[in-house]
Formats: C-alpha cells, sequence, structure tokens
C-alpha cells in the first residue's frame, strides 16, 4: 500500500507540473493518454521490477512507516512494544525463550479496523457511482431515437444539459432538442462524440471511477480524475475540429459554447457519460484553445514523452531491497521451530550452527541434526571426494569471500526410537531453512557456478593434456590413473596424478597431500616454479604417488597412453556399464557365510605339480566376515577360468563354495544348484592384497602349516631338554614338507637347537622351552616373509651363513602317551613358574641361566631359612640370587662365595639369614645348567669328516664358555686336542682334552634332522 501511495502521487504531480509547464506546446491528446500512467499505477499491486531509480528507494523502509501511512491510527496501548533495531539472537535453549510481551486490545484494534473502514468507504463510492449513472439513465429513459445514418444509436432526449455519450457495450449518443434546430450544429455534436467513441472514452470514464472507489481517501486521485476529465474534452476538441477541418475550427467553438452546460458538481467524476457540461474555467480553456490554434512544438513532444518516460521508470518499478547477509537471515530461529530445535552458534571458527534435536538434546542419543560450515577452499578440495563417499554433507553454495558452505547431516542414529518422528520433522525443516538461507543470502554464488565444484564434476580436474596409465594389483583388480598439467601445458609444465578410477568406474580425486592449508592451484604453482624438475616425468610422479598414497612399492604401470578429457570420460561410463549394478552383493554373501560359521568347511586347493588337497576346517575357525568387510563383490555378466599359479575352494560340502583363481578379481559363487561369477574390488587398493582368492590361499597356508597341530610320542624318562630338541627337529620336517608356493614356505628348514626353562613340579605334564630352527629363504623374499612376524628373523654366520635363524618359545603338554603344543609366542610362558640364577661380581651382572627344575632349589632354600641374623654388610665378590617368575609367593634369594650369609628380599622389604652351603648349591645348579646350555647348538651335516666335526663343535662349544667367563666351568680352559673314539653312521663318540691337565670330557654328537646335536657323556 505504501509503495501505490507514493509512486502514484509522484506519477500524479509530474504529470500535474507537465500540464502546466507544457500548456498549450503539447497535443491534448497526448497529455491525455499520459493519465492512463496513472490508472495502471493505481490499479498495479507492485512494482514490475527492483530499480536503483525507484522513487521507493528515497522513502524509509520500516514497517512502522508503512502501517501509519496505510492504515487509520489506532489508541495507544500503555505499554508500547517498540520494534527491535538489528536481529535478535534467539535462546539457544527452547525453554529458556523470553516470553513475549502481551499485546493490547487497543494496538490489535486498530490494524483490525482499517480493512473495515476502507471497505465502508469504497462500497460509499460505488454506491455514489451508482445513484448518478442511475439517476441519468432515469432521465433518458423517454429519448426518441432518430433515423440518421450510422452505427451508434442517436436519440433525442429532453432534460439533459448537453449532448453526451451513454453506455460502454452498447454505446448510445443522446442529443439534446436544439442540436436539432440547426444541420450545422448536429453536425459539430456528432462528431465531438462519435470523436469520444474513437478515443474509447467510455472506458477510461469506468477506469477513472474504479480508481476513485478504491483510493477514495487519497486527494490526489481525485485531482487527477478532475484534470484527466478536463484533458478528455480538450482531446476529443483537437479531433473533433482535425475531422471537421480547419474551416470549421472557429464555428465549432460557437456550437460548443451555445451547448455546453455551464455549472460542474462532484457527480460530473462518477458519472460514466461523455457530458459537455464543465466548470466556467474549463469551457474558457476549451475555447481558447480552439480559437487560438495552438503551436504543437516537437521539443515540447518530446520533452512531454522524456518526462513521462522518467516518472514511468521512476514509480513502475520497486525499490531496490538490500539483499540480507547470511548471519542476518541465521539470526533469528522461524517460529515453527522454536520448541523442537536447539541451536549453538558458532562454536569453532569454521562452524556456523549446530541444531540439535531438543527433544533428544540433555539424552545420551544427543538429538544431533545438522551443522552449517562456511570452510576455505583448501578443506573444501581437500574433503570432497572422500565426504562424497561417506556422504551426509551437502555443498550449498560459495560466499563473496570464497567460503564454501556445507551442511552436513548424521548418518547414525541420534534420536530416542521414541522420537523419531518429531526429529526426522524437525530435521527436514531446519535443513530446508538453512539452505534457503544461504541460497538467498547477499553474495552466495550457487555451488554449480563454482570453478572448482565444477572440475570435479568433470572427468578431469585439470584442462589439456593427459596420460591414462593402468595398473594390476596381486589380486588381479585393475584401476586407472589419469596425470594431468596443472598449470602449464608442454615440456615446461609439471605433472600430477589427477584422478583415479576404480574397476567399478568410481572416478575418485587426487588432493594432493602437500596441499593440506592450500588450494591445489596454488600448491602445483609453487611446485612449477621450485620443483619442476622433480615433477617433470609423468611415470616418476605416478609412482611416487602410488608409493605416497598407497604404500605400493612393487607395481609398475602396465601401460600408459596419451588420452582427452572425453576418452577419459567414456572410460568411466564403460567401466560403469560393465559392472552391471552399483550395488554390491556383499551383503547377500554376508548372510550366506553366517549361515554356515559354525558349519565344517573344506579348503581345497589345486595347483600344477602339487597333488590336490581337501583341509577340513573346525567350525567357527575362520574370520569369514573379512570377505565380506574388506572386499566388495559385483555381478558379471558371466566368467570362466583361466591358467594360472593355483585355484582355492572354500565349500561346506553341500553346495555352497567360492571358487577363486591366483592373480584373478572374478570369483564364482556356487549355491543352490547355481553358479554366479563375481568381479572382487578391496575397499583400499594395497600392492600387498591377494585378492579373494589370495585370502582363501592364505588361510589354507594356515591351516596347512598349523603348528599347534604337531605333536610328540611320549619317551618315559626322556629329559626335558631331549624332548624340547625332538620338538625342534619335528618343527623344522613339518616346515620342510609344506606345499610350494604357501607363505610359509622356504627353501630348506632345519633345527638349530632348542632349550628348557619350566617343568611341571609334580610330575613331566607340561614342559616350556625355546626352539630355534635355521631357515633357508631367497633374500629378496626375507623382507616380507611371514616369519618376520613377532621377533623377526636374523641372519647367521658359520655353518649357516646365508641362513635366517628363527625361534619362538612353546608350551608342551602331555596328552597320554603323546606331547601337543598348547602354545606358541615370543615370550612370556611359564608352567607354574620358574627362576633364573644370575651370577654377579662387585656388582656387576653376569651370565643367567634358567632353572627349569627349581622346585627342590626352593625346598632347599626354605629349609635354610631357620635362622635369622641381624642385617650385615653386604659381603664383596662373587654373588648369585636366585629369581623367581610366575611364583608369586616366592622371595628374591642371594648368596655369596666364601659366606654362610644369605638376602631374602620380598617386595622391597629385605632381611638376612645364616645357611651354611646355600653357596654351593647354587654354584652346583648353576654349572649344571650351564652346561646344559652350552651344548644347546647345532652343526650343520655337511659332509665333513668325523675328526672335523669333533674339533669343531669342541671349538664352537669352549667358544661358549669363554663368553661365560669367568662364570662358566670352562671359561679359562684351553682345548689341547680332540681324540675320537668309536663313530658309526649317525654317532660320533670323542674327548675333549685341555692343556691345563684338567680332565678330558667325553663327548657323544648324534645327527638327526641333518644337524648333528652334542651331549656330554662324562
Amino acid at each position: 500500500m505504501l509503495e501505490r501511495m507514493v509512486t502514484s502521487s509522484v506519477l500524479i504531480l509530474v504529470l500535474c507540473a507537465l500540464r502546466f509547464l507544457l500548456r498549450g506546446r503539447v497535443s491534448a491528446r497526448v497529455m491525455y493518454g499520459l493519465w492512463l500512467l496513472v490508472a495502471l499505477r493505481l490499479l498495479l499491486p507492485v512494482g514490475l521490477v527492483e530499480s536503483p531509480a525507484s522513487v521507493m528507494n528515497v522513502v524509509p523502509s520500516a514497517p512502522v512507516v508503512e502501517e501509519t501511512l496505510s492504515r487509520l491510527p489506532a489508541a495507544p496501548a500503555e505499554n508500547p512494544v517498540q520494534p527491535e533495531r538489528g536481529p535478535v539472537l534467539p535462546q539457544i535453549r527452547p525453554e529458556s525463550r523470553p516470553e513475549a510481551p502481551a499485546q493490547s486490545v487497543e494496538t490489535e484494534a486498530g490494524p483490525e479496523l482499517w480493512p473495515v473502514v476502507w471497505g465502508a468507504g469504497a462500497l460509499a463510492v460505488a454506491v455514489w457511482f451508482l445513484l448518478v449513472n442511475l439517476h441519468l439513465r432515469v432521465r433518458l429513459r423517454g429519448a426518441r431515437r432518430l433515423e440518421m445514418a450510422g452505427r451508434v444509436p442517436l436519440y433525442v432526449a429532453e432534460g439533459l444539459p448537453s449532448p453526451c455519450v451513454v453506455g460502454l457495450f452498447r454505446p448510445a449518443i443522446y442529443v439534446t432538442p436544439p442540436c436539432l434546430e440547426d444541420e450545422r450544429r448536429m453536425r459539430h455534436v456528432l462528431a465531438h462524440e462519435r470523436t469520444h467513441l474513437r478515443h474509447g472514452d467510455p472506458l477510461w470514464a469506468w477506469l477513472r471511477c474504479l480508481c476513485l472507489a478504491l483510493y477514495w481517501f487519497h486527494p490526489l486521485v481525485w485531482v487527477a480524475a478532475a484534470l484527466s476529465r478536463r484533458d478528455c474534452e480538450l482531446a476529443c476538441d483537437e479531433g473533433t475540429v482535425a475531422w471537421l477541418g480547419e474551416e470549421e475550427r472557429i464555428p465549432y467553438g460557437r456550437t460548443l459554447v451555445d451547448l455546453v452546460a455551464v455549472g460542474a458538481s462532484p457527480n460530473d467524476l462518477l458519472q460514466t457519460a461523455t457530458t459537455m457540461a464543465g466548470r466556467r474555467s474549463a469551457i474558457r480553456e476549451r475555447v481558447t484553445r480552439i480559437t487560438r490554434r495552438p503551436r504543437m512544438l516537437a521539443a515540447g513532444l518530446a520533452v512531454a514523452v522524456l518526462a513521462a518516460g522518467i516518472a514511468a521508470v521512476c514509480t513502475f518499478t520497486a525499490r531496490t531491497e538490500e539483499t540480507p547477509t547470511l548471519e542476518e537471515r541465521l539470526a533469528e530461529l522461524p517460529e515453527e521451530l522454536a520448541d523442537t530445535v536447539v541451536l549453538e552458534r558458532n562454536p569453532s571458527e569454521d562452524t556456523l550452527l549446530v541444531c540439535y534435536h531438543a527433544p533428544d538434546y540433555q539424552s545420551d542419543y544427543g538429538g544431533y541434526l545438522c551443522s552449517l560450515f562456511a570452510v576455505e577452499r583448501a578443506f573444501f578440495e581437500r574433503e570432497y571426494d572422500s565426504r562424497e563417499m561417506t556422504g551426509g554433507w551437502d555443498y550449498l553454495g560459495v560466499s563473496g569471500e570464497g567460503k564454501y558452505y556445507i551442511l552436513q547431516t548424521p548418518t547414525d542414529v541420534q534420536f530416542d526410537p521414541a522420537n523419531q518422528e518429531s526429529y526426522v520433522a524437525a530435521q527436514k525443516k531446519v535443513t530446508a531453512w538453512l539452505a534457503e538461507a544461504v541460497k538467498a543470502s547477499a553474495g552466495t554464488i550457487p555451488v554449480e557456478e563454482d570453478p572448482r565444484w565444477q572440475s570435479f564434476q568433470a572427468a578431469c580436474t585439470f584442462p589439456g593434456e593427459h596420460w591414462l596409465a593402468k595398473a594390476v594389483l596381486p589380486g588381479g583388480t585393475e584401476y586407472y590413473f589419469v596425470l594431468s598439467q596443472p598449470v602449464e601445458q608442454g615440456e615446461e609444465g609439471i605433472w600430477c596424478v589427477d584422478r583415479w578410477i576404480t574397476g567399478q568406474g568410481d572416478n575418485r580425486i587426487v588432493h594432493p597431500q602437500g596441499a593440506y592449508s592450500v588450494p591445489m592451484e596454488e600448491y602445483y604453482a609453487r611446485q612449477q616454479q621450485e620443483n619442476q624438475a622433480a615433477w617433470s616425468d609423468p611415470e616418476q610422479v605416478l609412482l611416487d604417488y602410488w608409493q605416497e598414497a598407497f604404500g605400493w612399492q612393487y607395481v609398475r604401470p602396465e601401460s600408459m597412453v596419451s588420452v582427452t578429457e572425453e576418452e577419459v570420460g567414456a572410460l568411466v561410463d564403460a567401466l560403469r556399464r560393465e559392472s552391471g549394478t552399483e550395488v554390491s552383493a556383499a551383503s547377500a554373501l554376508q548372510k550366506e557365510l553366517e549361515a554356515r560359521k559354525e558349519q565344517p568347511l573344506f579348503l581345497t586347493l589345486e595347483q600344477a605339480g602339487v597333488e590336490t588337497t581337501t583341509l577340513p576346517l573346525s567350525r567357527g575357525e575362520l574370520p569369514l566376515e573379512v570377505l565380506t568387510q574388506s572386499y566388495d563383490w559385483y555381478p558379471q555378466a558371466g566368467g570362466e577360468e583361466m591358467d594360472s599359479d593355483y585355484t582355492v575352494t572354500l565349500t561346506d560340502g553341500a553346495g555352497f563354495s567360492l571358487r577363486g583363481t591366483a592373480g584373478r578379481a572374478e570369483v564364482a559363487w556356487t549355491a543352490d544348484g547355481r553358479t554366479d561369477w563375481y568381479r572382487t574390488e578391496p575397499h583400499y587398493p594395497s600392492d600387498t592384497d591377494p585378492g579373494v582368492a589370495g585370502q582363501l590361499r592364505l588361510w589354507y597356508d594356515e591351516r596347512e602349516a598349523d603348528f599347534y597341530a604337531l605333536t610328540l610320542p611320549v619317551e618315559e624318562g626322556e629329559p626335558p631338554a631331549r624332548t624340547m630338541r625332538r620338538l625342534s627337529e619335528a618343527l623344522a620336517a613339518h616346515i620342510r614338507g609344506l606345499t610350494p608356493g604357501s607363505c610359509f614356505a622356504v627353501s630348506q628348514a632345519r633345527s638349530l637347537g632348542s632349550g628348557i626353562f619350566d617343568v611341571a613340579d609334580q610330575g613331566q605334564d607340561a614342559l616350556a622351552g625355546t626352539v630355534s630352527l635355521a631357515l633357508s629363504i631367497p633374500p629378496e623374499s626375507v623382507e616380507n616373509s611371514i616369519y618376520q612376524a613377532g621377533s623377526g628373523l636374523g641372519e647367521l654366520s658359520g655353518d649357516w651363513t646365508g641362513w635366517y635363524g628363527w625361534g619362538r618359545e612353546v608350551m608342551l603338554r602331555r596328552d597320554g602317551a603323546r606331547w601337543q603344543v598348547s602354545e606358541l609366542g615370543t615370550g612370556g610362558m611359564a608352567v607354574d613358574g620358574a627362576a633364573d640364577l644370575g651370577w654377579e661380581r662387585n656388582g656387576a651382572s653376569g651370565g643367567s641361566v634358567a632353572v627349569y627344575d627349581d622346585s627342590a632349589l626352593w625346598r632347599q632354600v626354605e629349609e635354610a631359612l631357620d635362622q635369622p641374623v641381624p642385617v650385615q654388610e653386604i659381603p664383596a665378590g662373587d654373588q648369585l640370587t636366585l629369581f623367581p617368575y610366575g611364583r608369586g609367593d616366592h622371595p628374591t634369594v642371594s648368596a655369596w662365595r666364601d659366606s654362610d650369609l644369605i638376602r631374602v628380599c620380598v617386595g622391597e622389604e629385605e632381611s638376612f639369614y645364616a645357611a651354611p652351603g646355600l653357596w654351593e648349591v647354587f654354584q652346583t645348579a648353576f654349572a649344571r645348567l650351564e652346561r646344559e646350555e652350552s651344548v644347546s647348538f647345532t652343526l650343520m651335516a655337511d659332509g665333513r669328516s668325523p675328526q672335523a666335526l669333533a674339533e669343531d663343535w669342541a671349538g664352537q662349544w669352549l667358544a661358549r664358555e669363554h663368553a661365560n667367563a669367568p662364570y662358566g666351568a670352562y671359561g679359562t680352559s684351553e682345548m689341547a686336542r680332540c681324540v675320537l673314539g668309536s663313530h658309526i653312521q649317525d654317532q660320533i663318540s670323542f674327548s675333549v682334552y685341555f692343556r691345563d691337565g684338567e680332565d678330558p670330557l667325553a663327548v657323544r654328537l648324534e645327527r638327526g634332522d641333518g644337524v648333528w646335536h652334542g651331549t656330554f657323556t662324562t
């Protein structure tokens, strides 16, 4: 209403000014036609378009002003609510929102009365209009029709003040009796009325009356109506004279003076008939213009048209609204969300708003609805591809400052199930509100128009020349990589990996890791300037990317060809078509596997040159979920088996099977008598990923190698050390017998030695010890060998140069007549507790031995703890300490050479006892155990003579003794010679003589599993 009031007023005032200034200088018909602009402006509800030229731009836009001008005043309230200046931030918690102040009845009554008042006024004018025109119709009721030529009926009526035209759709001309008295006068009257009809004045009269009814309260509208009616008659006079001819100008003027009724009333403005009545001044103006024949200047016409055009532009257009900023649009939560949504504003630098579902806000569910972010371009580029894959992000637009607006919604459940309907409705409304606020905010660019977003939608991010590289992983999965020149084209331009494409046709964007906080273009421009040489070879750039992004060390591109962006797009489309579906069948397979998880399964290996073998699996033994959690399964139209290193089949023996072939991504899935082919694709590309076939083969190899399946026959009375030695030999033989190609298979395996560190106290029902093997592995396979797990492999020397040592701690438990491996690891094993004996000299640690049969030793210690003595000074010299392991109630006990004193420590507390002879007990045990450990090595059975073997063994044994000096029994002894005794195929006996005259030692070497083991026989 304010807009129409202001613009129509301005337009009326401009036309009034033109009418005054151009009077007599412009055609009356032109001036009359300009009043049509006022009628249109009054009847148009709003401005046609926004324009900076609109007069509304200088009018305050405050709602208070508009309401004051367009509505009647109301009685003031006692405490009127003042309009707030600027946006008001809503409260974070709905329950803490302040209640709106109560509105008084008087305040609300004013606006409600205005439509009633306006309607009453419009109705009064309409009634007035009807009465005026009905009165004229009554006066015309006795009119007599005249028989005269013409399309419009002609009547003569008594009592009319002047001739007129009556009727809109069926107009008729009415004349007064005096008109019939003079033929010339009659001709002037008819010409005048017919000119009214040609101008369409009856229609304009109706429009004038409509405007008066609608704007009865607007005084300028009444002025415009009066002036336009006067200009109507002036235009009619001008048109009539033009039709009659110049020679009739003066006679027509006389007729006008004779017939026009002097005197006018407000009723004339609401009369649709074109009567010739008028005020004296109006009649004088008409006669003057007729008799003086005013000059119509082209300049005046130009001024009138130009001024009217400018006025129209300024009044027919709307104010240029200042688009609110995003902050202003988000300042107040929509009323419909006030009770269901909780807002947190600016919780971090890039987060504008976080929305929560009020009913779940304080619960464990949290009620998280969405977040609105404004992030830098570097963040957008860095996160775009991963977020597109995981979902939950919508890109809404780009701000004028270059920040990307991102709407995040949760991908998990954030609501109490009882509140689901309310949560979903609130999330739908609040996300729509945020999206619309971003879209409509000042300066926001739709994300579809952003150049970087557009480049991400294309087949390649960067234009220009491209290379396409193909990579095939060991599992048979194929990938494609697009390389582009991101800065300069040609020989001087650097290369980058632009995209990588999966076999499914997913075109993934590559974001350089170095561009974490800067846009990609800026990062690549820096590389172009500073590291051009390092980025100039596309193949090397590709290999560096593979190593950096995927850890690929052994993959090389199968092919590299120059392509266009269109060809890249065609490849992506072809891969998507060939995939057959975008939905992975992993979930269906998962159900099949879940149904069989607790059923017996079998693995069958078919390998060239090896007998086909089927291994049974224990129930629940395999982590079958790996097949669905690590791979996507895409149906293929068909498939075929091809020659390869091996084929592995997982089956339940009752119709279900998965069959994979080495080096191929295709897998045959058979169930219910039907076989379907699937192309498998790992979730993460890896040059060590074996594919599904490789995963099945790995399970086969693990089942075949199963070290826990090893058993040994029990030999009654056998020393524990010999039992562990037999296990070491059996383990080496087991590894040698594995299927070629197994990840556990090696070129050769031999027992390197063994040890024992714990036995069961009551009888030998359990043993804990170590086994060491020498493995022959090709050097190129050592780094990725499965034996590197745990303590890894160590290079050997001497006889075993070129071999690698591998060892484990083992727990053996007796099961009837056999020993069974129950544990296998790298440390921390114990049967029921063991001990170490450690030798020290003057506080410096020396050698130590494992006391595996420590029960007797602890009994002797317990018997010695019956003579406590006061705290004494620690003796100097050699010290032996017994350390318990796995025996929480046993203390640490120390004894000294040439002293009866012993120290007992429990935690941080210590006490002293007199224990004669305990040092000798410790020393005897240490010597025996050290002697056993000193012979826990092997010699390679390589065809040497018995004498050479004897001397080699004795030399290595003495070297170990010297390494333990001075704690070893022979730590300072020197060998004089070795004298052979008896020797047969697998046994050699000899004696070792010493230079210092010590008694010789008798030794027996026994060959087993390709190595020689030595033991003392004296």
